[in-house]
C-alpha cells in the first residue's frame, strides 16, 4: 500500500528536486520576513517550503512533460523553462499575498530569481535523459 502511495506520488511531483527547492526557498523567505519577528518569519518560509515541495515538484513533472513530448529540441528546453516559470511565480505571489507574509512582492523575489535558471538548467538536464533513453532504446540493424 505504502508503495503505491509512494509510485502514485513520484508520478506527479518531484520530490528531490522539490526537496531542493524548499530548503533553499523555504530558508530565504524566513531570513527576508525575519525582521518582522521570528514568527512571520517562520510562518512564511514554511509555507514557501510546503509549497515549493508540493507545488514546485509538480510544475517540475510539467516541464520534464515539456521537455521530452516534442521533436524539436529548442522549443522543448523553451516551453520546459518559461511555462513552469510563469506558473512558479505566479502562484508564489498569490501564496504569499493571502494572509500572513507581511512582505509578499520580497518573498517572490526568490522566486523570481531563481525560477528561469532553474527550470532553465532542469529542462535540459531532462532532455539529455531523454536523448540517452531514446539512444538506448535503438536496435542496430
Amino acid at each position: 500500500m505504502l508503495r503505491r502511495i509512494f509510485r502514485a506520488f513520484q508520478a506527479v511531483i518531484d520530490w528531490k528536486w522539490g526537496l531542493l527547492g524548499a530548503l533553499f526557498l523555504g530558508t530565504v523567505v524566513f531570513f527576508i520576513n525575519a525582521d518582522h519577528g521570528w514568527q512571520h518569519g517562520l510562518s512564511a518560509g514554511i509555507k514557501q517550503a510546503l509549497y515549493t515541495f508540493f507545488f514546485g515538484g509538480f510544475v517540475l513533472k510539467i516541464g520534464e512533460q515539456l521537455v521530452t513530448k516534442p521533436r524539436n529540441r529548442t522549443f522543448a528546453i523553451t516551453a520546459a523553462t518559461v511555462v513552469p516559470s510563469v506558473i512558479a511565480i505566479s502562484a508564489t505571489f498569490a501564496v504569499h499575498s493571502l494572509r500572513g507574509t507581511p512582505e509578499p512582492l520580497n518573498s517572490t523575489l526568490p522566486t523570481i530569481v531563481t525560477a528561469v535558471p532553474a527550470f532553465f538548467v532542469l529542462a535540459i538536464i531532462k532532455g539529455r535523459r531523454r536523448s540517452a533513453l531514446a539512444d538506448s532504446r535503438r536496435v542496430e540493424p
